[in-house]
């Protein structure tokens, strides 16, 4: 398989994520790229809110190599509620298992990992 069809193979599917619990997203194709979608309940950091399974998270697209652009969404810990969409940057590695990178937050820089499941 050339290189670009390897970075650019379907990111379809189930992805553990360390929110505030170990949970479970799916990336659901839409419009050329993915929407991020809950498949398990998502705990806000470390509050006692959490996101109902099926609520987009985020969204992100190819954007050259083995990168990948987006928006990831943002919610208070105090309240639960939504607060903001905020820029995140990707890159997928370990042969395409695992998708790693930052959000980009007013409130700072967060560190977010994907890793398929099999």
């Amino acid at each position: 398989m050339p290189l670009d069809d390897f970075w650019t193979s379907s990111l379809s599917g189930n992805w553990h994520c360390q929110y505030g619990n170990y949970a479970m997203v799916n990336f659901v194709p839409s419009g050329g790229g993915y929407l991020i979608k809950a498949f398990t309940k998502v705990v806000i950091g470390s509050s006692r809110f959490w996101l109902a399974p099926g609520i987009v998270l985020g969204d992100l697209r190819h954007s050259g190599g083995k990168f990948y652009e987006g928006q990831h969404s943002m919610y208070s810990p105090a309240t639960g509620a939504f607060a903001r969409w905020s820029k995140m940057s990707l890159t997928l590695e370990m042969g395409g298992r695992r998708l790693s990178g930052s959000i980009y937050d007013q409130q700072g820089v967060h560190m977010i990992t994907f890793e398929r499941v099999p």
